[in-house]
């Protein structure tokens, strides 16, 4: 076997080059896989820990654990083998962007779906490299489109921001150390509307997709990437026992402007997982001209009934249960003109939603 190091999963082999000439140096990985469950082997990845440069992941332990790092990390935190070779937690820690799925698309839209008006996007990024540097950039992002508010008091004044960011910062943890790396074909998207933030990250959950309706407190965590997310612990950054979801929701409701309406959802269906933070200073103006085509559709064939999601798909004909939450669904809940007929329970399996009239 194979198995000489300590790879951050057993399905994913990073090769320099194809060795046509010595095929048992890479055939001997395709007979592990077919004996397993199969697995991906990129070429053209050097894995010389020598090629690559650290200093992001130095500079973090740094000023979070307030301790130096040392040469022995990158064995012990199962960056790199003791023969000096990167593991596949090390390719995605480097400096230098190594790995096409280490990357990060950043897009505030113009409105409360992809293609609100004339000019879709307000701004745009795609940053690449460290993980450590994906989550920085990702939060400063957020952060830029995070309108924060205030009430004043009388000695002082009350910050009411649209996001709260210790919840952003979970929600992209979670994004990248749970995202599913063997997908190249996806990216994390952090998308900013003007009523949201969603950030959604390639892969559901390990041991199954989340139930629709789930108390969050009690959710058990399987890692889909344990060294990293090992490694993301002693940062500071996450805990051990996989209660990021609940925090993304404390974290929400500890805002001074927060309202049940804004409660943080999280839909995983089997592809993606994605999180929902509501904007919480946006005010809904149900205005003609706000109602999109889309929306003007689904209220004709709700008409007076009460219906699930699924049967609204499908008198419109539509198959993409994300894509309609975020152009059909979303929007109309958002200005007001259709409600819940369970509101405690947004994702409970019975919930239906009816006109306001």
């Amino acid at each position: 076997m194979i198995y000489d190091k300590i790879a951050e999963t057993d399905q994913c082999e990073f090769k320099q080059e194809l060795e046509t000439g010595k095929p048992k140096s890479w055939l001997k990985t395709v007979c592990a896989f077919a004996n397993g469950h199969g697995g991906v082997i990129v070429f053209g990845v050097r894995n010389d820990i020598e090629t690559y440069s650290f200093d992001i992941v130095k500079a973090t332990y740094y000023d979070r654990p307030h301790k130096p790092f040392e040469s022995e990390g990158f064995v012990s935190f199962g960056l790199a083998t003791r023969q000096g070779k990167l593991t596949n937690a090390g390719v995605l820690m480097a400096d230098q962007w190594i790995l096409r799925q280490n990357r990060i698309f950043c897009t505030r839209w113009n409105g409360q779906t992809k293609a609100s008006s004339i000019k879709d996007a307000l701004d745009d990024h795609e940053y690449e490299g460290c993980l450590l540097r994906l989550l920085n950039r990702g939060k400063d992002f957020v952060e830029t489109h995070n309108e924060i508010g205030w009430t004043k008091t009388p000695d002082s004044r009350i910050e009411e921001p649209s996001y709260a960011p210790r919840a952003v910062e979970e929600a992209m943890v979670n994004a990248l150390i749970h995202r599913d790396y063997l997908n190249g074909g996806a990216e994390v998207t952090i998308f900013v509307y003007d009523d949201r933030l969603e950030i959604t990250s390639p892969g559901s959950k390990v041991d199954g997709p989340l139930p629709p309706e789930v108390d969050v407190t009690k959710i058990t965590s399987q890692r889909r990437n344990p060294i990293i997310a090992d490694l993301f612990q002693r940062l500071g950054f996450m805990e051990r026992r996989g209660s990021g979801l609940r925090k993304i929701r404390e974290e929400t409701a500890r805002c001074a402007n927060y309202r049940e309406e804004f409660l943080p959802l999280f839909i995983d269906d089997g592809q993606t997982f994605t999180v929902i933070l509501k904007n919480m200073n946006y005010q809904s103006k149900s205005k003609p001209d706000q109602v999109t085509d889309q929306v003007k559709r689904m209220l004709d064939v709700l008409g007076c009934d009460s219906s699930s999601a699924l049967e609204i798909m499908e008198r419109l004909s539509l198959s993409h249960r994300p894509s309609f939450r975020t152009t059909y669904l979303v929007p109309a809940l958002n200005l007001g003109l259709i409600e819940r007929t369970i509101p405690d329970k947004p994702n409970s399996r019975l919930q239906k939603y009816r006109r306001i009239r």
